[in-house]
């Protein structure tokens, strides 16, 4: 786990202890002070505030400061989080910020209810609890449970369901069914339908009302075995991007139900759909700090630490293969680094329609792979390169495709340390640069023994 990532959890996991406003500014000045590239951090009130632009100059030699104002339902100024980075923030420091932001808000807006009355309804309490559970974990499948158990507790509902949809397209992403009426299982989520006449209604009436009553008589109800005669209450919530996170709970008895039961369904809405976005948030944090942004193959830091993993492992055996293009600089130099991008993609489809399915594919940097082996030797290795490299020399396509070379090493013979393993690759692999032309082969895989 990245340093960013374990300081979010941190955060966090303190913030879900703080009684008063004073105490979640401590924790978020001294937690984000301490993520990488953060030099100072420090939440205002509301009162305090005033209304600074987004982002303004920094007073010392830091390149700017990002400013997020954090607010309550009712959209009032809740307090504002100003962080100065040590240099200019990169895509995932921004990220972790959106992450941390909303950290922080939903503690404070944790914390309001209870400063502004001294008794609340149990279905006050509960929608406190759960924003408090929304700085305790990022996980949206732990907060769906929570929401469906209130949501049949409360609403004496038999089915709660949230969908997605961006007006065109809907997709079921969380069901508290496990299985459908015939007993077969779900696996969520399910692909997007068509936005269909019945649904784009309800959700033209959801968007106008706040929540509606409605029958089951759309296709995308259709995995959770309601009868087309079913009620539901459905609320919904907009999210940033412009899609729209729909709520729905499956009653047994709508005349029961009230404008309390109403507002509920609504605020819960809204409370599902920022955790969702903050679950998003936070993948999108983790996947940029794990992959490499041109290849979508994970990077240097993770093949260190899953390489160290399969060492320990029982496989009895464990092969390294370090793969170069061969004079890459030349095609940057020749047809431009878009050129160059879109020929490190092509050999990455390569590689990865070649390897075993048990294979680890990874982009240490520049025109660098690796590929981790679990339970293959020099024979086994050797075979999967010389597929690379089949892969490669047949490629149809007008790109420039530079030849490859790779150096293969296994343990135990090559060392039991992951530092040993590559060590032996990386010597493998300088001597296949040097022999590449030999023979009229494009690639020579070169062994370590």
């Amino acid at each position: 786990m990245s340093t960013t990532l374990a300081g979010l959890q941190r955060l966090g996991a303190r913030l879900a202890g703080c009684s008063a406003p004073g105490d979640v500014a401590e924790v978020a000045a001294s937690e984000l002070a301490a993520l990488p590239g953060v030099r100072s951090a420090e939440l205002t009130d509301g009162a305090q505030a005033g209304a600074a632009p987004a982002r303004v100059a920094s007073t010392d030699d830091a390149a700017a400061a990002e400013r997020r104002e954090l607010r309550d339902a009712d959209d009032r100024l809740l307090g504002v989080l100003v962080v100065r980075w040590t240099r200019p923030a990169e895509a995932e420091a921004a990220g972790a910020l959106d992450v941390a932001a909303h950290l922080v808000q939903s503690a404070l807006r944790a914390l309001a209810p209870t400063l502004e009355r001294t008794a609340a309804s149990p279905r006050d309490r509960e929608l406190q609890a759960l924003t408090g559970a929304m700085t305790e974990t990022l996980d949206f499948s732990q907060i769906f449970e929570r929401v469906s158990r209130v949501v049949r507790l409360r609403l004496r509902a038999h089915t709660v369901s949230v969908f997605e949809t961006d007006g065109e397209r809907i997709r079921l992403l969380r069901t508290d069914l496990a299985t459908t009426g015939d007993g077969r299982q779900l696996s969520l989520p399910l692909d997007d339908l068509p936005l269909d006449e019945h649904a784009g209604r309800l959700l033209d009436r959801v968007t106008a009302a706040g929540a509606v009553l409605a029958v089951a008589d759309w296709p995308a109800l259709r995995p959770l075995e309601l009868r087309p005669s079913d009620a539901v209450l459905a609320a919904a919530h907009r999210l940033e991007d412009g899609a729209r996170v729909l709520l729905l709970a499956g009653v047994d008895a709508p005349e029961r139900l009230g404008a309390a039961d109403v507002a509920y369904l609504e605020e819960l809405a809204r409370l599902t759909a920022l955790a969702l976005r903050n679950a998003r948030l936070y993948e999108d944090a983790r996947v940029g700090a794990e992959r490499d942004p041109l290849t979508g193959l994970k990077n240097r830091r993770v093949f260190w630490s899953e390489l160290r993993t399969e060492l320990d492992g029982p496989s009895t055996h464990t092969a390294l293969a370090l793969l170069d293009l061969d004079d890459f600089k030349a095609v940057n130099d020749s047809h431009g680094h878009a050129v160059g991008d879109a020929v490190l993609e092509h050999v990455t489809h390569r590689l990865v329609r070649v390897v075993r399915h048990t294979d680890l594919l990874y982009r240490l940097g520049g025109d660098e792979f690796a590929v981790v082996m679990p339970g293959a030797d020099h024979g086994a290795a050797h075979d999967v390169i010389a597929r690379a490299t089949t892969a490669l020399t047949h490629s149809r396509i007008t790109l420039p495709t530079p030849s490859l070379s790779a150096g293969v090493a296994a343990a135990p013979e090559a060392g039991t340390t992951a530092e040993a393993l590559y060590t032996a690759a990386d010597e493998a692999l300088y001597e296949a640069k040097a022999r590449k032309g030999e023979g009229g082969g494009r690639v020579v895989a070169a062994v370590s023994r």
